[in-house]
């Protein structure tokens, strides 16, 4: 059989999404108008490479490229989240009017298999990869059934590498794996219990490299790089940077250490490095032996989920292994190793209130912490939040597309759900403008640094980044304002310093600059559809 796997596109109307990095990809890429994106949902290719191989699979991602609905094939699979539920049932019926099976799983599919099920013809609730080969057998044989449950977690030892092949790979930015998966903790807001379970499941080092092995094969093209942690050898990155999607990589600290010391062992045989970062808590940055091994491993940046820095909105929220007291030193400990921390934050808590995001940007700033991902508490289904926000009937708001973390979907205890979505836009005006975020990459520059550029290859690089932000200018996607900021601060961060981050960090700026100015453009639509919500659900 034919089998197509879709990644759809997001929808136009939740507006523009900090996720993708649309301008930093356009400014980071080499060809002309080449769409070039942050990364595709592991979920396919990890399906893909589950699919027997008497079947013909090809993995499609509308984010990159149209769908041909007159695909000749025996089946699509669809995977989505929740912002992206109506998009997908938008294809499904597209495929099913031509008289193609439609299977959809996922979070929202696991999270809303009764929903779900009124759009496609097979729901897929869990995690999919030990049931897929029998549902498939089912459909070859006409006997596809409207629902599959994956009653047991599958053992991600035996898991082959992800099928990255079968993608338009040379498309991302980043290619996502995963060492581990599970999360012992329940934080009321989060689906990862309810989707992975808290028993953590572990891939061995060794089945790690073979994984990092298969993105090298692609050949994609290398970048020369002078590591100036093995003293400044000229050398080359193996790949495009990895994602390790782990909902916390080193929960198990042991296992932590063995993938990082496997992962030093393949780069030094090899003579190559690697460019990657990961999910941790940010215990991690107390850690001194794990950031030491995280560092010579190659990782870059730490993804961590600090929430908030005020601890009663922590224990509320069941994240209480949170300190906020220690969470300067942990940052601190982390760019002393030349690494960066991405300081994912929660606004809208039960305890929040409008100076709560104004004590929040003023952390940010004092700890200079460059990159940040704000979200907006979102109720999604399946949480133990959406569960005590209904019985509280405090949820307004049910369109699927606006649960995208950026949109106010409840009623929060301590503000008006439209204060909430005006200390959210404040709060991106005052983190996210072009000014600020160059304020602060000067600052992070200062700390040591891995990756270089070549010096003959600096003056080349700058004078094209600039020139892509002057078309970007041009179409009307930055402000000329940005551009020229861009221009006059490029020969600092791109000549003189010339390391990957702070060439990162430079067109990262342009994007959140972006970002910000679209989400104030759609801030009165959004205050207008919060006023509406609350009518309606008086």
């Amino acid at each position: 059989m034919k089998i197509l796997l879709i990644n759809p596109d997001n929808p136009a109307e939740a507006g523009r999404d900090l996720y993708t990095g649309e301008i930093f990809s356009a400014l980071m890429s080499v060809k002309t108008d080449f769409r070039l994106l942050f990364g595709l949902p592991l979920a396919l290719p990890t399906l893909a490479a589950m699919t027997p191989a008497e079947h013909e699979v090809r993995i499609i991602d509308e984010m990159v490229e149209p769908i041909d609905f007159d695909t000749p094939c025996d089946a699509v699979g669809i995977t989505a989240m929740t912002f992206k539920a109506k998009r997908a049932y938008a294809i499904a019926a597209e495929f099913r009017r031509r008289g193609v099976p439609v299977i959809m799983g996922g979070i929202h599919a696991s999270m809303c298999p009764d929903e779900v099920a009124e759009h496609v013809d097979c729901v897929v609730v869990g995690e999919a990869e030990m049931i897929w080969a029998g549902i498939l057998d089912d459909l070859a044989k006409g006997q596809l059934q409207p629902r599959y449950t994956a009653f047991d977690a599958p053992e991600i030892k035996q898991l082959p590498p992800p099928r990255y092949d079968l993608t338009r790979h040379q498309h991302y930015v980043i290619l996502q794996l995963q060492t581990t998966r599970g999360c012992p903790y329940n934080c009321n807001f989060c689906t990862v219990t309810q989707m992975n379970g808290r028993k953590l499941r572990r891939k061995t080092p060794e089945q790690v490299v073979a994984e990092v092995e298969s993105l090298i094969a692609l050949k994609r093209r290398p970048l020369p790089v002078v590591d100036h942690l093995n003293g400044g050898v000229k050398t080359h990155l193996a790949t495009s940077t990895i994602f390790f999607s782990d909902d916390n990589f080193a929960i198990d600290r042991k296992h932590a250490l063995a993938v990082c010391a496997a992962l030093e062992k393949m780069q030094k045989e090899r003579g190559m490095v690697l460019s990657w970062y990961t999910q941790v808590n940010y215990r991690t940055g107390l850690d001194i032996e794990l950031l030491e091994a995280l560092r010579r491993a190659g990782c870059q940046i730490l993804f961590i989920g600090f929430e908030s820095i005020e601890q009663e909105t922590l224990d509320a929220m069941d994240k209480k292994m949170n300190s906020p007291e220690s969470y300067g030193e942990a940052i601190r400990n982390i760019k002393e190793r030349g690494m960066a921390v991405i300081f994912s934050t929660i606004l809208g808590g039960e305890h929040d209130t409008e100076a709560s995001a104004t004590r929040l940007a003023e952390f940010i700033e004092a700890q200079n912490i460059f990159y940040v991902l704000p979200n907006i508490l979102t109720p999604y289904p399946g949480t133990l939040l959406r569960t005590q926000m209904e019985g509280e009937a405090r949820v307004i708001n049910f369109d699927s597309d606006r649960y995208n973390v950026r949109n106010t979907v409840f009623k929060p205890a301590r503000m008006g759900a439209d204060s909430l979505q005006a200390s959210y836009l404040a709060f991106c005006a005052r983190t996210f403008s072009m000014q600020r975020m160059l304020e602060r990459a000067r600052v992070a520059s200062r700390y040591p640094k891995r990756y270089k550029l070549p010096w003959g290859f600096r003056p080349i690089f700058c004078a094209s980044l600039c020139w892509r932000a002057v078309r970007l200018a041009a179409q009307g996607d930055i402000s000329a304002g940005t551009a020229l900021r861009l221009i006059l601060a490029a020969p600092r961060f791109i000549i003189l310093d010339g390391s990957l981050s702070a060439i990162g960090m430079l067109a990262t700026a342009v994007d959140y600059d972006a970002f910000m100015r679209s989400e104030h453009a759609g801030a009165r639509e959004g205050v207008r559809g919060i006023r509406d919500a609350q009518v309606e659900s008086v």
